[in-house]
């Protein structure tokens, strides 16, 4: 076999794939929308929303989904709204994760009563989880405001949420820092 018969069976079963294709379309006119409609599942989405939008009524939380039901383009910035939170969790256990193992290390190093560590932690924990909770609160509240209420163009959509995962980013950084220094300072008293 050389390699132009090796190059022209390539293009037979590249042309024979799509007709294929072509002739299994011409069969099948589903619009966009519908192809859309049948990779979507709406419980899955619900359970999602009242994942995310924890703090809101059922009444807003029907509102997200059924303004997204048929804008592809909200449905697409509400399911990369949902995993920015998604991504988020995991960076907040992350976060806990961290300071847990800082504590030990710190325990280690110094005689430290394991009562006073682990108030400490609960603390810090505590400290980070309600200032999340407040965080995304906030965001969610612009979220709905600017994206769901379209009271923002389109074309910045896409730079609302990458504000939202900046600051939350960096806010993360911030709460790494500070659960280090407050750590720091109650084992050393």
């Amino acid at each position: 076999m050389t390699n132009e018969d090796g190059q022209e069976g390539a293009e037979d079963a590249l042309a024979e794939i799509t007709e294929d294709l072509y002739e299994s379309s011409q069969g099948n006119r589903n619009t966009t929308e519908e192809l859309f409609q049948s990779a979507y599942d709406q419980a899955e989405l619900s359970e999602k929303c009242h994942i995310v939008f924890h703090s809101f009524t059922e009444e807003d939380i029907n509102e997200i989904i059924n303004s997204v039901n048929d804008n592809l383009f909200k449905r697409e910035m509400l399911e990369r709204w949902i995993q920015l939170h998604e991504d988020a969790a995991g960076k907040v256990q992350s976060l806990k994760e961290h300071l847990s193992f800082y504590l030990e290390k710190l325990k280690s190093l110094y005689d430290v009563d394991e009562n006073i560590a682990e108030e400490q932690m609960e603390k810090i924990n505590y400290t980070i989880d309600t200032t999340v909770r407040m965080t995304e609160e906030y965001h969610n509240k612009l979220f709905f405001y600017y994206i769901i209420k379209d009271n923002l163009p389109e074309s910045d959509h896409e730079r609302f949420i990458n504000i939202g995962r900046n600051a939350f980013n960096a806010f993360i950084d911030e709460l790494v820092t500070m659960g280090e220094r407050k750590l720091n300072k109650c084992i050393l008293n």
